[in-house]
């Protein structure tokens, strides 16, 4: 299993959205528990190292992309971003 590692960048997004969105947290560990087992299923931006896992149809969560990298020891958190509604 990987370690999740959440750079301030990503924490500084969901901080600011946890204000309005109570539910991101619940949500999250969904993306923590997939990023740590396995990563490389999450599509890669093209052209980058950087790869992508999209929050969808969560009750009380807004639609949002988790922008993250990995290694073979830990997933890197980077960018929290949301999406258009």
């Amino acid at each position: 299993m990987l370690q999740i590692v959440e750079e301030e960048s990503f924490r500084r997004c969901l901080a600011d959205l946890r204000i309005e969105y109570k539910r991101l947290d619940e949500a999250m560990d969904g993306v923590r528990f997939a990023l740590c087992r396995h990563p490389e299923t999450f599509p890669l931006v093209l052209g980058t190292y950087i790869r992508r896992v999209r929050i969808e149809s969560c009750v009380g969560v807004p639609d949002c992309d988790v922008w993250f990298t990995h290694d073979n020891e830990s997933v890197r958190l980077i960018h929290l971003e949301l999406l258009p509604s």
